[in-house]
């Protein structure tokens, strides 16, 4: 038997982690006027920049999947995690377009080591009747 306050605090840390990814996620869509003027960007080299966080994204959902169910979920979720860290901060603090370009596209490949790993290991800890 899983102990309640277990799942639960479970719970709340992979909110959280929703929570920290989708900010990041959508954290550029606010500043798109102000990296257009102060980097000289035009559209399609805003849309770039979300496009490729997304194909990166979508690229690592299936085998972060496997991975985590070949050398363990945590072992996955984790590293991933921490690896979006990284890149929320070289985000933050990319002096030129290619520099962010690239930090997005390891924000956009870590985060999606999350979603496998961590509805699996959700799967497997919060109990039935509370899902």
């Amino acid at each position: 038997m899983i102990k309640d306050s277990y799942w639960k605090k479970l719970v709340a840390i992979f909110f959280l982690g929703w929570l920290l990814m989708y900010a990041n996620r959508t954290a550029l869509t606010g500043i798109m006027a102000v990296l257009e003027t102060s980097w000289h960007l035009n559209r399609t080299q805003l849309g770039l920049l979300n496009s490729l966080f997304f194909f990166f994204y979508a690229a690592a959902q299936v085998p972060a999947g496997l991975l985590a169910d070949r050398f363990g979920r945590k072992r996955i979720l984790v590293p991933g995690f921490l690896v979006h860290a990284l890149g929320a901060i070289a985000s933050a603090f990319a002096r030129s377009y290619p520099w962010l370009l690239g930090a997005r596209a390891v924000t956009g490949l870590s985060q999606g080591t999350y979603f496998s790993p961590q509805y699996a290991i959700s799967a497997s800890q919060v109990p039935a009747t509370k899902r």
